[in-house]
Order: C-alpha cells, then structure tokens, then sequence
C-alpha cells in the first residue's frame, strides 16, 4: 500500500490557513435524455466573493464521454456574487452519458484546494442531488503527500432517513 499519511480535521484546518492553492476542481457524474426527460445540473453558490472576497475566479466546464474524451467546454467568469449553474441539456445536443468537470482557478489563494459544488439528476418524477466538498486530484499535485500516478478523488456525505434513500 505505501506510505499512507492520515491527517486528522483539525491537523487538515490547522494546514490550510497556511496552504497556497491557486485552483479548485470537481468531477460528477452527468446524465441526460434527447426527449428532456432526464438532465443533470450542476450549481454552486460563488462562495470564492462570499466568504473570501476572491472575485477574480475562472471557471472552466467540460463535458467528457466515458472514455474521457472531450466532448465541449467552456469558461465562465465568477465575478458576480450569486449562484451559478451549468445544465447539461444546454450544453449538449442530444442524448448523454459521461462527466461534469468543473475546475476553478485564480490569480490569488483559493486555500483549500476543495470546492463546494451541488449537482443533480433531474427526472419527471424525482431530483437525485449530491453536495461534494471535493477535488480531481490533478498531475501537479503528485509527488508531494500523495503518491499515486493515476487517481481521481473526491468525498462525499450519503444520509438516509425512513422516508429518503441515498442509493
């Protein structure tokens, strides 16, 4: 397995009021039908002005299929503080069955190199949502603390009651 290095919640806040992350980034699963049945949509809050007072932040979106490959892309720029969202119906023609990835750079320090970002999957009849507080672990990221040559992580809060079921 390696060296594995497990960092406590308080260890990890205690490291990001010193850590320099210039980019944040996402990756969800996105579904949608050719009729509109079905569509995924992904949105957050631009917490970068909100609770930072970052107002410089360049969002870029990309569509991949399951091979990854790339099927469209585009850039918004976050300098408005409001929600913001990509659906995928808007940006696709046609059926669809691949990925969201949403990265964020900036010219200043974003921090904690997680970003906060809902989506969800849309049909007549129901609304599958899911928050991440999560990141694509990017190539220039290896080599430090984390030693894996191909990955993609994230994390992700799953709760159940009598009346909702997660999966």
């Amino acid at each position: 397995m390696g060296n594995v290095q497990i960092v406590s919640t308080l260890q990890n806040k205690s490291m990001q009021k010193k850590a320099v992350h210039m980019s944040s980034s996402t990756v969800f699963l996105a579904v949608c039908s050719d009729d509109g049945n079905v569509d995924t949509e992904v949105s957050l809050l631009n917490h970068f002005i909100l609770k930072r007072g970052i107002n410089d932040v360049v969002a870029t979106v990309e569509f991949r299929d399951l091979n990854g490959g790339l099927v469209t892309t585009y850039k918004m720029n976050m300098d408005e503080p409001r929600a913001y969202s990509v659906l995928a119906s808007e940006q696709i023609k046609g059926a669809f069955l691949g990925s969201i990835y949403v990265y964020f750079n900036s010219n200043e320090n974003l921090a904690v190199p997680f970003c906060a970002v809902m989506c969800t999957i849309k049909t007549r009849n129901s609304v599958c949502g899911v928050h991440t507080y999560g990141c694509r672990l990017e190539q220039k990221e290896l080599g430090g603390s984390l030693d894996m040559s191909n990955t993609v992580e994230t994390g992700w809060t799953a709760r159940d009651t009598s009346t909702v079921k997660s999966f």
